[in-house]
């Protein structure tokens, strides 16, 4: 209501400055954009009272067999609490302050609104749904949706995941040990779900396990935990079967995990089930239309495990016979710098043993990664030919920034018509770059099939030397790779710049970003080049701004 005093909605500093605030919450882009800090909003806080599960003070318990004495009881905590809020509401509170109270009242249990989502309960979900979750590109019609059905294992996992965004934000440690709480909470409930046969094939067990690596790839500084619990979202999916992800809800939730399982396989450099035809099909078999572009680039996205994997059988194999004739700090420095994940027993085991098996591998390999990138340029064609045209920019941000995109190195930025196509367009540079790369590795570098046993074992890996010093990578191969690194840099202002898209400009940004940094970080190399030095620079600022992938910047300490 306007002109009636007392009634303004507008944030305390705003209606201090006589200004007119954007009523954003939990604090207003006003006075962000403006380097304000924002005081917050007025209490919103309404009381509601539910006698019939009143708290009875101590002291009272031998009353409460008396009606009147209940209702007194009743009364009394009714008036004690609204004189707690009634003091609070005298005098302009902080934003600290206002959280408490949230927090004490919400924990009575005749404060409490059962029939609420778990996605509206508190400030903490309210800005985790705005500022992450409703911005990604696959949006609420794949992940808001799927807390329709909620179940207690998936409003703790929320919880956990809502405190903990909420307090690395505003770096609020006692919010995030509360998360955390909450978090320990989720994992025991999750346990129990998994050995329930009536809740085993539940999409919430699904969606609970998504919600935990989420968590934990917002708090954890390492990567372990996030990998366990990724990996425990594709078994579960896994063990579901393609036919149980062919309902509207059961193939959002599908759609949505995906990305997830397959980040983690790559990583992991281990084969994905999702490549598999039946994966790729049946969700989609009762409505084929349904099976969108992004999801037909995620198909890339999920084979990308698989050749990963063969190629770290031919680095297994050739690191072995690279070590006859090698300096062994020369070898240690590779061996640390070409696995993300050490190779296991089983690994090593099914590593070609001979030169035959070798070349067998070799050339199986290099039909698949030729076949995918044939399928991958048909698809950016038939991409280009029905979205919007993305273009080059001078894209200047509201404030000085410490991750400003360098011209020198990387050319003007990169403006998008809107987030998704910006995600697929880095997706798309972040698969071509590896096929190039594999490409690079079995035609021309240290993997080719001649390599083995060879004569030439001493010398340095070409793959990873410059493509300026290589005589043997055909420049316009190398200078490929090279750009399509680049784009995704050049992509990084869109995704990080404009506040509309929250986190969820960095969430999808990081699997790219970091998939760029290998071009500019070779081996044997004690100082970085200047671009992965500005790569580190924004995965800091990620991790600092919106507190994401902390554990990818412990992983380059």
């Amino acid at each position: 209501m306007v002109n009636i005093p007392g009634r303004s909605k507008g944030c305390l500093t705003c209606r201090r400055r006589k200004v007119k605030c954007d009523e954003g919450k939990p604090t207003c882009q006003r006075c962000h954009k403006g380097n304000h800090d924002c005081q917050g909003y007025p209490h919103p806080l309404r009381v509601v009272f539910d006698r019939s599960c009143a708290e009875v003070p101590p002291g009272k318990e031998g009353e409460a067999s008396s009606s009147k004495a209940a209702e007194r009881t009743n009364e009394s905590n009714r008036l004690a609490v609204s004189r707690s809020v009634s003091r609070s509401l005298s005098r302009t509170p902080s934003n600290e302050e206002v959280v408490d109270v949230q927090r004490e009242l919400a924990s009575r249990p005749f404060l409490r609104e059962p029939g609420l989502s778990p996605l509206r309960d508190d400030i903490y979900s309210s800005f985790l749904v705005k500022n992450l979750l409703v911005h990604l590109d696959i949006g609420q019609d794949a992940i808001l949706s799927a807390f329709e059905k909620r179940s207690p294992t998936t409003d703790d996992s929320v919880q956990a995941l809502a405190m903990a965004f909420y307090g690395r934000l505003h770096r609020q440690d006692e919010i995030c040990q509360q998360g955390a709480v909450w978090y320990g909470k989720a994992l025991r409930k999750l346990s129990r779900d998994l050995t329930d046969p009536n809740h085993v094939w539940s999409t919430s067990i699904v969606l609970s396990t998504a919600t935990l690596a989420m968590y934990e790839f917002v708090t954890s500084t390492r990567m372990t935990p996030w990998i366990q619990h990724a990996g425990g979202v594709g078994r579960l999916i896994e063990a579901r079967g393609p036919w149980r992800h062919q309902s509207p809800e059961e193939l959002r939730l599908f759609k949505a995990v995906r990305p997830m399982i397959a980040a983690r396989a790559t990583n992991h450099g281990t084969r994905c089930f999702l490549e598999e035809l039946d994966w790729r099909t049946i969700p989609w078999n009762l409505d084929p239309s349904q099976k969108a572009s992004h999801d037909h680039l995620t198909d890339f996205a999920c084979a990308l495990p698989g050749l990963l994997e063969d190629r770290k059988y031919l680095k297994i194999a050739r690191l072995a016979d690279f070590a006859t004739s090698t300096s062994a700090a020369k070898l240690k420095a590779f061996k640390i710098t070409s696995f993300a994940v050490p190779p296991s027993t089983a690994d090593r085991e099914r590593a070609p043993r001979t030169r035959q098996e070798y070349q067998s591998l070799v050339t199986a390999l290099e039909g698949r990664v030729s076949e995918s990138a044939r399928a991958l340029q048909d698809w950016k064609n038939t991409w280009d030919e029905s979205s919007p045209a993305y273009s080059a920019v001078g894209l200047v941000p509201s404030q000085p920034l410490s991750y400003d995109l360098p011209i020198d190195l990387f050319g003007p930025a990169l403006h998008f018509p809107d987030l998704q196509h910006a995600n697929t367009y880095t997706l798309y540079n972040m698969i071509l770059f590896h096929l190039l790369g594999i490409s690079i590795e079995i035609r021309y570098g240290w993997l080719s099939p001649n390599a083995f046993s060879s004569t030439t074992s001493s010398t340095l890996p070409t793959a990873y030397v410059s493509p300026s010093q290589s005589a043997d990578i055909p420049a316009d191969l190398a200078l490929k790779r090279r750009e399509t690194a680049i784009e995704i840099c050049r992509a990084v202002p869109y995704h990080l710049w404009f506040e509309k898209h929250g986190s969820a400009g960095a969430y999808l940004l990081m699997w790219p970003l970091i998939s760029a940094l290998q071009l500019f970080i070779p081996p044997w190399t004690e100082t970085p080049a200047p671009e992965a030095q500005w790569i580190k620079g924004v995965l800091r600022h990620i991790a600092e701004r919106w507190g994401l992938g902390s554990m990818f910047l412990a992983e380059e300490e």
